[in-house]
């Protein structure tokens, strides 16, 4: 999946949570794995994009296939187990990013989800297939609505409740003016 919709997804799904700054990066990281890739393949090579990835050396591709791995995830999770606990719900960012990948890519790009273990990876219907594109994007534009409503929704609510007399300020005050009158 592209970069912005995994920062999406895990905006909306961490939002309300203390960490979810920490949460959305950890959701966009993996694909910091491709940075040597496209390195090369812009300034490397002259060839064009499909011809340049094949004169990518093999050690360029590490990092991505590393980054995309749940042994790495799992390392990084033991050692903010050890060390740094609380950052550890953040890392559900780097779960869902692979997750997402895995039915999303295909080919030599399939998510080798226990890489260096293994070299298997599913070859799934690439993110770049328009139905899967605009699917995602339009599943995203639902759940950000449905989020819009419901934050409006609450908004009315509290107001509504403010404005009723039923405020804790009127309750108290009427309490208070109550207890004086006894």
């Amino acid at each position: 999946m592209d970069v912005i919709s995994h920062a999406l997804w895990a905006n909306a799904l961490f939002r309300k949570k203390k960490w979810a700054e920490l949460g959305i990066f950890f959701g966009i990281f993996p694909d910091v794995g491709f940075l040597p890739i496209i390195l090369h393949v812009l300034f490397a090579t002259p060839l064009p994009y499909e011809e340049a990835l094949s004169s990518v050396p093999h050690y360029l591709f590490i990092p991505y296939f590393l980054l995309h791995s749940f042994v790495a995830l799992g390392i990084v999770a033991l050692i903010l187990f050890i060390w740094a606990k609380e950052y550890l719900p953040a890392l559900l960012g780097w779960f869902l990013h692979i997750i997402i990948d895995i039915p999303v890519h295909d080919g030599f790009f399939a998510t080798r989800f226990i890489y260096p273990i293994s070299n298997y990876g599913i070859s799934g219907i690439p993110w770049t297939n328009v139905w899967i594109f605009v699917g995602n994007y339009l599943a995203l534009g639902g759940i950000y609505l449905y989020l819009l409503i419901e934050q409006v929704g609450s908004e009315k609510k509290r107001k509504a409740i403010m404005s009723s007399g039923f405020s804790i300020y009127d309750i108290m005050k009427e309490l208070k003016e109550n207890k004086k009158g006894d």
